[in-house]
């Protein structure tokens, strides 16, 4: 808030060949905002991997794991961007509404690398990727998520890949 003036007004600037804005009606239309974001995650890991059991094909592998995530925003804008008025706003800003939210989420997963042939004809080879996860919202309903993909590799030069798989994951802290 303030008094400005603009004595060159914007006349010139729009019509008169693209000259350039003065200082004072510069200064007039223009707004420095200040907003503060915050944001925190912490999180704690467990994870394991190693081999299962030797396959004709290979090494099975696995991988299991525990993570505990807690996120935190804050954002508070600036006052002429926030919500709570619309008669003062800045051109081309539109309000803004604060923000002051958490989440946390506890997961466990476990994969598995299976190799189910190799070294035959047409298949150097063939393995198997399976993982699934529990997560545990502290907002929502928990979710089971899991994949499942397959590498073929024909040779050293030709490879097909592919899966499927179902993942959800909560809202955001928005």
């Amino acid at each position: 808030a303030g008094d400005f003036t603009c004595e060159s007004g914007f006349y010139d600037t729009f019509f008169g060949g693209d000259q350039p804005l003065s200082q004072d009606c510069f200064d007039a239309v223009n707004a420095t905002l200040q907003t503060r974001t915050q944001n925190q995650q912490d999180i704690i890991e467990i994870n394991v991997q190693g081999s299962l059991i030797e396959l004709p094909a290979g090494e099975a592998r696995f991988a299991a794991g525990y993570q505990d995530r807690d996120n935190e925003a804050q954002f508070i804008p600036d006052n002429v961007q926030s919500s709570f008025s619309f008669e003062d706003q800045v051109v081309g800003v539109y309000p803004t509404g604060y923000l002051d939210a958490s989440t946390s989420v506890k997961d466990w997963y476990v994969e598995a690398l299976v190799p189910v042939i190799a070294d035959v004809p047409g298949i150097q080879m063939l393995e198997l990727e399976l993982g699934a996860r529990y997560s545990d919202y502290n907002e929502v309903d928990a979710e089971t998520t899991w994949k499942a993909l397959a590498n073929w590799q024909i040779n050293d030069w030709a490879r097909f890949r592919g899966g499927f798989n179902r993942a959800t994951r909560a809202p955001n802290l928005g």
